[in-house]
C-alpha cells in the first residue's frame, strides 16, 4: 500500500500533475486486486480478466458490484509500472473542463486527458447529457482511441450501463470507440457497500 503512494507522489511531478490532483486513484490505495473478495462467479471471472492482463476494459454492472474498485486496482498496477494514471468520474472531467475553458474550447485538463498513459473514466452514463458533453466526450473517447490505435496508451470505462444501452443514451460513435478499445466485463451481485454499514 505504501508503495502505491510513493508511486503516486513520484507521477505528481511531472505535466499531469493537474490531471492527477483530480484522481481518486490517491484515494483508492486499499483498492488491490488481493483485496476485490468476489461474492459469485461473475466477480471471480472479471477479477480473473483484469489481473491477467494490463489492457483498457469496460466495466459494468449494477451499482456496488465493484466496478470502481477493479478499475482502481488496474490503475494502481499501472502505476507501480511507472505508467502514467489518472482516474476520474466522467460527471466530475467534464465539469472540470467546463471549469477550466469556455464551453466549446479545449482545456489543460482535456489535453491531458487525451495524452496520459492510461485513463480511467468512471460513471460513464452518470453526465447530464447536453450537445457540450456529448461534443467533449466524443473529442476525449475518439482522441483516446486514435492513441489506442497508434499504441500510446489504454483507456479503461466503468457505467451501470450496457453498451447497448448507452447507445441510446448518447453519441453511437463514442460507444462504436469504446467497444474498439475496451474488452467488456460483467459484475453483477449485491452491493458490497451494504455489507460495511
Amino acid at each position: 500500500m505504501g508503495r502505491c503512494k510513493c508511486q503516486i507522489a513520484k507521477i505528481e511531478e511531472h505535466k499531469y500533475k493537474k490531471l492527477l490532483k483530480e484522481s481518486a486513484l490517491d484515494t483508492l490505495v486499499d483498492m488491490t486486486f488481493e483485496n476485490y473478495r468476489p461474492q459469485n462467479e461473475v466477480q471471480k471471472k472479471a477479477l480473473e480478466a483484469l489481473s491477467w492482463q494490463h489492457r483498457g476494459y469496460f466495466l459494468f454492472g449494477p451499482v456496488g458490484t465493484g466496478k470502481t474498485h477493479l478499475m482502481a486496482a488496474s490503475g494502481l498496477r499501472a502505476i507501480a509500472q511507472n505508467v502514467q494514471t489518472s482516474l476520474v468520474s466522467v460527471p466530475k472531467m467534464l465539469t472540470l473542463m467546463r471549469q477550466s475553458g469556455r464551453e466549446g474550447a479545449s482545456t489543460d485538463i482535456e489535453k491531458l486527458a487525451i495524452e496520459i498513459s492510461y485513463l480511467c473514466l468512471d460513471d460513464l452514463g452518470k453526465e447530464k447529457s447536453t450537445d457540450w458533453t456529448m461534443e467533449r466526450l466524443f473529442i476525449l473517447i475518439d482522441e483516446r482511441y486514435m492513441r489506442h490505435r497508434a499504441g500510446h496508451g489504454h483507456t479503461s470505462v466503468t457505467s451501470n450501463y450496457t453498451l447497448d444501452t448507452l447507445k441510446n443514451r448518447m453519441d453511437v460513435a463514442i460507444i462504436d470507440r469504446i467497444e474498439g478499445m475496451c474488452m467488456p466485463v460483467f459484475l453483477d451481485g449485491e452491493s458490497f457497500r451494504r455489507h460495511k454499514l
